[in-house]
C-alpha cells in the first residue's frame, strides 16, 4: 500500500483492515506508524543488499554488474508512487536516515568496487577518480529518487535510474567497455519485448 498510495496517505486503520487484523494487533507488534515503516524500510535495506551481493558474484564483469543491478531496481521499484521517499524524508526521518546510511555506506561501497574491477578488468577508463565518480553515481541514484516534481510526472523512477545509469557507463567506459553496455542493452530490450 505504501508503494502504492505513498506512505502518508495510509492510515493504520486501513494497514491493519488490508492485513485483515484488528488495529491493536497491529500495535501489538509496531509502537506506531514510525516504527512499522523503519521495519520496512530495514527489510527493504537488507534485502537490496543481499541482492548486491549475488549480482557481484554473478556478473561476468563490471558493466553486467551495473546491468544486472537496473534489472533489480527496476523490479524493485515497479509501481512505486514517487512521492513516496518524498513522504520518508519529510514525515519518517528515522527511517530515511536508515535508507541514506545504506546509501552512504554500503552503496557506496558498491560502486567504488564495481569502478576498481571495470578498470581491472580494461572495461572502465583508469584515469577515471573513483571516489569522485562514486560521488557523482551516487548523486545520480539521489536524483533518480527525488527528482523535480516536472521530471516526476513524466518519468519512472526506473526509468529515470536506467537512463543515468547509462549515461554514467558511457562516459567512464572504454572501447571494450562501450561493445559490452550495446551488448547488455540489446538484450535487456529483447527480453522486455519477450
Amino acid at each position: 500500500m505504501f508503494r502504492r498510495y505513498g506512505i502518508r496517505s495510509i492510515t493504520m486503520d486501513e494497514l491493519a483492515g488490508q492485513c485483515g487484523i484488528s488495529k491493536k494487533t497491529l500495535y501489538q507488534h509496531f509502537e506506531d506508524k514510525d516504527s512499522l515503516v523503519s521495519t520496512l524500510v530495514e527489510g527493504m535495506i537488507v534485502h537490496a543488499e543481499k541482492g548486491c551481493t549475488i549480482m557481484n558474484q554473478q556478473a561476468e564483469n563490471a558493466v553486467q554488474e551495473v546491468f544486472l543491478s537496473m534489472d533489480m531496481v527496476e523490479e524493485m521499484f515497479e509501481g512505486v508512487n514517487p512521492n513516496m521517499v518524498y513522504d520518508l524524508r519529510k514525515y519518517h526521518p528515522a527511517a530515511y536516515s536508515l535508507l541514506e546510511k545504506h546509501k552512504t555506506e554500503f552503496l557506496y561501497d558498491i560502486v567504488k568496487k564495481n569502478l576498481r574491477r571495470g578498470i581491472e578488468e580494461g572495461l572502465y577508463r583508469a584515469e577515471i577518480d573513483v571516489e569522485l565518480m562514486s560521488a557523482l553515481q551516487l548523486y545520480n541514484m539521489e536524483f533518480a529518487f527525488n527528482p523535480p516534481d516536472h521530471i516526476k510526472e513524466r518519468y519512472s523512477l526506473s526509468t529515470l535510474d536506467m537512463e543515468l545509469t547509462l549515461h554514467f557507463l558511457h562516459g567512464i567506459a572504454t572501447t571494450r567497455g562501450e561493445r559490452l553496455i550495446e551488448k547488455y542493452k540489446q538484450q535487456r530490450i529483447k527480453f522486455q519485448t519477450v
